[in-house]
């Protein structure tokens, strides 16, 4: 019986589906870029070397844009948590609040809530938004 290229690598499939094989990963890996790019150079025309480089010069510019993704990423999530560490750290404390519809609003924070929009602060029964505190105020010492 003669196998067919295209039979042989389904064979191959499915005898690695059967056998658990590794599943292939969604973006590429420094080393994967650099596999590839050795892989390119070693296999490039040598009449002419720089017929590659185009492609060399966009998977680095994707490695770039996909680590500045990243790092977005990481910067927001620091950013939410130092918020909700801020809203936290008011709790029990006198604030002040410039509201367009009450005016100014003074009170403690008696609680902390956390939702899509940020850290919500409950003063005098009614939530206010972190970034609205206009001031803090101590206590009077006894």
């Amino acid at each position: 019986m003669s196998v067919t290229a295209s039979s042989a690598i389904t064979s191959a499939v499915v005898a690695g589906a059967e056998t658990g094989a590794r599943v292939p990963a969604k973006t590429l890996s420094q080393e994967d870029f650099l596999k590839i790019l050795v892989t390119q150079i070693t296999s490039q025309n040598p009449l002419q070397p720089n017929a590659d480089l185009s492609s060399i010069t966009q998977m680095a510019q994707f490695t770039a844009l996909e680590q500045v993704r990243q790092m977005q990423e990481m910067m927001q999530r620091l950013g939410d948590a130092q918020q909700r560490m801020q809203a936290a750290a008011l709790l029990g404390r006198s604030v002040a609040f410039e509201s367009e519809t009450l005016g100014r609003v003074e009170g403690v924070v008696e609680a902390v809530a956390f939702d899509a929009d940020g850290p919500q602060l409950l003063v005098n029964g009614q939530l206010y938004p972190l970034w609205q505190v206009s001031s803090l105020m101590t206590s009077a010492m006894v």
